[in-house]
């Protein structure tokens, strides 16, 4: 292991919430990222969000998905590997697929044209 992965590890066990969902109403819902988003952090994360995502679409009608928005805040995103790329992508597709909105607030430039 790398000194840079014996870092991202440890930061990872210190906040093991590195992604927390909240619903703000019936149509608007907001992810608020923290820390090292990698494939350690992102581990059971990843389903719990998904899941939370599409229980709450499964819920609107037709029109209400089409209005739905859901923002992504990154701005207290330490570091973003792959995972974290591939997580937001397939949320936004997701979300897309309604036809509903997606956004990504504080995203670090250096990660923007991955996205």
């Amino acid at each position: 292991m790398s000194t840079s992965e014996a870092m991202i590890t440890s930061d990872q066990a210190s906040n093991p919430s590195v992604a927390v969902w909240s619903q703000i109403d019936a149509t608007n819902a907001k992810v608020v990222l923290t820390g090292v988003v990698n494939v350690y952090s992102l581990g059971g994360v990843w389903t719990q969000i998904r899941d939370s995502q599409n229980a709450w679409l499964s819920k609107l009608s037709p029109n209400d998905s089409k209005i739905a928005s859901l923002i992504f805040d990154a701005s207290q995103v330490k570091y973003l590997d792959g995972s974290g790329i591939a997580f937001l992508i397939g949320v936004e597709q997701a979300q897309q697929k309604v036809g509903g909105k997606f956004e990504i607030v504080g995203l670090n430039e250096r990660y923007q044209p991955l996205i």
